[in-house]
């Protein structure tokens, strides 16, 4: 897990994000050459809607940083994506523990990219599609540096 977590530094070369953090969520296996990542994420109780699943706002939050991460890879960490378009698609419902995210680049010019994500429970049982157009951009901008 170390190691995972590391990757997801190494990618971004800035450290984990603020957003990562909150999201519990871990690099497992990253393909540069192929523009695919597979995460894991940690759905605390304090996700969950009066159902007791994982209210959907904090699922989306999951797919965008799955959906995402692949232009990151694929980059070498210097462009990131800008969210222009996201579609998430709940196939079944969220519920608090592990959650397992696949994301992949459908296809990246210079300046758009097409994605996809899926996420699943620890039996493998898909919960949610997602795809997503995204501008790419610099991977950090000037303000953020500071």
């Amino acid at each position: 897990m170390a190691e995972a977590l590391m990757q997801h530094e190494d990618i971004l070369g800035l450290g984990r994000p603020p957003c990562s953090e909150a999201l519990n969520s871990v690099i497992l296996e990253a393909d540069k050459e192929a523009g695919e990542v597979r995460m894991r994420f940690d759905a605390p109780m304090a996700f969950t809607s009066p159902r007791g699943t994982i209210q959907g706002g904090f699922v989306a939050a999951m797919v965008d940083e799955v959906i995402g991460i692949p232009v990151l890879v694929k980059s070498g960490g210097a462009n990131a994506p800008l969210t222009l378009e996201l579609s998430v698609t709940y196939i079944n419902p969220v519920l608090p523990g592990r959650v397992y995210g696949e994301g992949q680049i459908i296809r990246m010019g210079r300046n758009i990219g097409f994605l996809e994500a899926q996420l699943y429970d620890e039996a493998g049982k898909l919960l949610v599609k997602a795809t997503s157009t995204v501008k790419i951009g610099p991977a950090m901008i000037e303000s953020a540096k500071q």
